[in-house]
């Protein structure tokens, strides 16, 4: 049997240093590390003369590195826990924002980014997913609480790097970003991580077969791990094609674009809405069953947008509330259901096994719909891959959810 950490000290409080520490850490990185890429394409074509094509592929190849990194980042953590990990992971961030300041040639650009996308890897969810579950008791509305906070992300960091690179150019700005990364992502984590451990940190002998990578291989052959495996999967190549292509989408469909613009500025809130109903009154529930009702949402989002989005702003308002709805409560089912369905006895390794396969559908999604959309002529027959690709999505969660082993 693997150990599994005693975490019977710490319980979760949303006062408590560890868990705000990681909130705004987190927030913060998403804010700086993901969102903002986009406000940088317009004026980086400008000054640069790259192709929009040619930059966005720099953001394809740094999800691929994050993708990549997952499982050995995951490893690192359940065996020597998350400080020198995660905290060196932000002080890179900040350095490739530095870095990329003064790029002027695309080749270094792609590298940057390879650069930012291991930043990601080490200072996102996943990672503080796994300090949760090995050093926090209520690890679920830990988690909870963390990526409710961390759903703000866009709301700031959005209008706040808009907002510099319109006063400052787009270099100055990505200095300003390194600071605020520096400050408080690498400070915080450096500090609130000290006395954290990973989930295998206990085992005698790190380097014995009873480690994070035996927890892995037998893990990988089990069922329940499958379905989470093609759930995350299925989820994350439709979260990405419906990102990159609902406005061209409702666009074909002769609808307004202020209008569609309006309509889906609803899905971060109701991302954050659905995470606060989940904090408050999901806390007699558990994952696996929360999380057989929240992955019939996205089946609910796109059924939506095929016979209900086309008849105005009201269908398309009702399609950004349950699709935001969906996406801000799976992130949560992600994380603690993970946990609950497979053990926490190496969760770094096992997360980062699922984030893998979700990373590289994401990576892929906008590509193949794109593709596909070249082929047919049109999004419709499009959305009903999409449909299908969601019921496939939850019956392998409710396939490892019947599945799962009581840890």
């Amino acid at each position: 049997m693997l150990p599994v950490p005693d975490r019977s000290g710490s319980r979760f409080s949303a006062s408590s240093p560890l868990v705000w520490g990681l909130s705004v850490a987190t927030t913060v990185s998403w804010g700086i590390l993901f969102y903002a890429f986009a406000l940088f394409v317009t004026p980086m074509e400008g000054d640069l003369g790259w192709t929009r094509t040619e930059i966005n592929a720099a953001l394809s190849v740094g999800l691929l590195a994050a993708g990549l990194a997952a499982v050995p980042i995951g490893q690192w953590i359940d065996r020597r826990g998350g400080r020198g990990l995660m905290s060196a992971a932000a002080l890179l961030g900040a350095a490739m924002l530095v870095a990329w300041s003064l790029v002027d040639q695309l080749w270094l650009f792609m590298v940057i980014w390879i650069g930012i996308g291991l930043a990601q890897a080490g200072t996102l969810y996943e990672p503080v997913f796994a300090i949760v579950t090995a050093n926090v008791k209520d690890y679920r509305r830990a988690i909870t609480f963390i990526t409710f906070l961390g759903g703000l992300a866009s709301t700031i960091f959005i209008p706040l790097t808009n907002w510099l690179i319109g006063a400052y150019g787009w270099r100055t700005a990505l200095l300003v970003l390194a600071v605020i990364q520096f400050a408080f992502a690498f400070c915080i984590y450096a500090a609130v991580l000290k006395n954290t451990r990973g989930s295998l940190q206990e085992t005698p002998e790190p380097s014995s077969a009873d480690g994070d990578g035996f927890a892995l291989s037998a893990v990988l052959r089990k069922s329940a791990f499958i379905g989470l495996f093609l759930c995350f999967v299925g989820y994350g190549f439709m979260w990405s094609a419906i990102t990159f292509h609902v406005i061209p989408l409702l666009t074909e469909r002769a609808l307004g674009l202020d209008a569609i613009v309006a309509a889906i500025a609803m899905i971060g809130p109701s991302q954050v809405a659905g995470r606060f109903l989940l904090f408050f009154f999901g806390t007699n529930a558990s994952a696996r069953d929360i999380g057989r009702v929240v992955v019939l949402l996205p089946i609910l989002a796109v059924a939506i947008l095929i016979f209900v989005a086309p008849l105005g702003f009201l269908g398309l308002a009702l399609f950004a509330i349950v699709y935001g709805l969906g996406n801000g409560m799976i992130t949560i089912v992600r994380g603690a259901g993970v946990a609950e369905i497979l053990g926490i006895s190496g969760y770094g390794a096992i997360s980062g096994a699922i984030t893998f396969g979700n990373t590289i559908a994401k990576a892929a999604g906008p590509l193949v719909t794109a593709i596909l959309w070249t082929t047919l002529g049109s999004y419709d027959q499009i959305q009903w891959l999409w449909l299908a690709l969601m019921i496939a999505s939850a019956v392998a969660f409710w396939f490892a959810a019947a599945h799962a082993e009581r840890t």
